[in-house]
């Protein structure tokens, strides 16, 4: 049975999450890419009055190696500034952050089973008076896939996640990789990624996604609340609806523009491995581009 050309995809991607959009293989190479986004102001909720808007500037290096029908390697190193602009909260002001992060799978010798994993570790602090190296968050999956034919496919594993002032997390975890037709494929896992590639030549092409994201950032010494003196950390969660525009200005050259709607935002403050402050803004548009040159 001829092997799938690609697996759902993973944690993270787009302005930092990213995710599904870890696993869109194109031609076999590298690929190097930057891009800006914005996430206009939005309401914070009690008990912190005033507004926050983030701008995220993210820098990719990627590898694809494909190894025919028999599977896969990609691996990204990513690089990102983030600028937070609170306007009464003064909670923290920009970030740096790295990620490196490897996903490939297996096929057996004729049979419709193999083996699929993915790793991924990132730093990330603020960028005054914070430490990358205490920054540090890690997510491992591994386990079978199977392909029902050439164009679905099946994986099933343990995901194992860490971070920053958190306890080890363990869980099972699901994904589908199924092709369509011609014109529309769709990938699952931590959220869904819907592709439509209108025609041929395929210069354009649209992704529909929705996934949960989360980043862990440590942050400089500070007074908590109840007195005590740490470097605390806080970790970023969010539910994110969007829409994504590529078009290929040429066979090395492809412009992307998105818009997301954000929903569900919050800021999980913790020490000692516990929480101490949340703080919630209201749903906002998060909108951007990308530019990635393929070599």
């Amino acid at each position: 049975m001829a092997a799938l050309c690609c697996l759902p995809g993973t944690a993270a991607a787009n302005a930092g999450s990213a995710a599904l959009g870890t696993l869109s293989p194109g031609d076999p190479g590298f690929t190097v890419g930057a891009g800006a986004s914005r996430a206009i102001t939005a309401n914070l909720d009690n008990p912190d009055a005033g507004s926050v808007s983030i701008n995220r500037y993210p820098v990719r290096l990627s590898h694809y190696r494909s190894g025919g029908p028999t599977g896969f390697l990609i691996v990204n190193a990513v690089y990102e500034y983030g600028e937070y602009d609170w306007s009464q909260a003064g909670l923290f002001n920009s970030t740096n952050r790295v990620a490196l992060s490897a996903i490939g799978l297996r096929w057996f010798e004729d049979s419709s089973w193999g083996l699929f994993g993915f790793a991924q570790t990132s730093w990330a602090a603020e960028t005054s008076g914070a430490s990358l190296a205490n920054g540090f968050s890690g997510t491992a999956l591994a386990g079978p896939a199977y392909a029902v034919n050439p164009n679905l496919g099946f994986t099933g594993g343990l995901m194992v996640n860490t971070g920053p002032e958190q306890s080890t997390r363990v869980f099972p975890v699901a994904s589908v990789n199924w092709r369509i037709n011609p014109n529309w494929s769709l990938r699952t896992l931590n959220g869904f990624l819907l592709t439509y590639v209108p025609g041929d030549p395929d210069r354009w092409s649209y992704e529909f996604s929705g996934e949960y994201r989360t980043r862990g950032i440590r942050l400089k010494r500070q007074l908590l609340p109840d007195g005590s003196s740490a470097r605390p950390a806080v970790e970023e969660r969010e539910i994110a609806l969007g829409v994504t525009a590529s078009f290929q200005l040429h066979r090395q050259v492809t412009f992307q523009v998105f818009g997301e709607g954000l929903f569900a935002r919050q800021w999980r403050f913790r020490a000692d491995n516990s929480s101490y402050r949340t703080v919630k803004a209201s749903d906002t548009l998060q909108t951007g581009f990308r530019v990635d040159y393929g070599f």
